[in-house]
């Protein structure tokens, strides 16, 4: 069961990991079997959400669909193949989206693939502000007024998420239910801290 100040009448949570583009920027590698400290930062990011207890991970991908697939072998995810990827972030999220029983979840949580530096105990912080506020509102991390990932949604916006196209991701969900919207202040920029290219690991 997902960790948090949860309330009995309050679902788990399920992590949807976005890890389907084809890191055009990164170089010839995909920037997600990238390493950083010996580890590839999808399995950095993997680990980081088994660790905070998500009931379930679903990693969507696209691209690079069975090089994801190999790296991932022996991890307890649900792999989705987007195949239509290269529409952009949002069609990766709304296919990931859609392939949720949001009955059985009172959240979806949002996650980028290419977020390596995030932590669990800073991810558990996020959660347990979902539940004190009875999974009804969206919750996000903020550092220095700049919002970053993940983003955790309540499960009744799902058909807003399955909605998505094109490579703007939810920012329209975001803005079109900014009343409910709860930023978490954050102490480090780690949720802000994507890799597009290869300066980004040193920076």
């Amino acid at each position: 069961m997902t960790e948090g100040n949860k309330s009995e009448s309050v679902l788990p949570v399920c992590a949807i990991i976005l890890a389907a583009g084809e890191s055009r920027r990164f170089g010839s590698e995909d920037k997600l079997l990238a390493k950083v400290g010996g580890v590839s930062i999808l399995e950095r990011v993997v680990n980081v959400i088994a660790g905070v207890g998500a009931d379930k991970t679903i990693v969507v991908t696209g691209a690079n669909h069975e090089v994801v697939g190999s790296l991932l072998c022996g991890y307890e995810v649900e792999l989705v193949r987007n195949e239509k990827w290269a529409e952009g972030m949002g069609r990766s999220l709304s296919f990931g989206a859609s392939v949720v029983d949001s009955s059985a979840y009172s959240g979806l949580l949002v996650c980028l693939g290419d977020l390596p530096f995030i932590e669990a105990n800073n991810i558990r912080k996020l959660i347990a502000a979902f539940f004190d506020h009875k999974g009804q509102s969206i919750v996000l991390p903020i550092h220095n007024h700049i919002r970053g990932h993940p983003v955790i949604f309540p499960s009744f916006f799902q058909k807003e998420l399955i909605k998505l196209s094109g490579d703007s991701g939810a920012k329209r969900v975001l803005l079109s239910a900014a009343e409910k919207v709860v930023e978490v202040e954050m102490e480090s920029d780690q949720f802000l801290r994507d890799i597009d290219c290869q300066s980004d690991l040193t920076c």
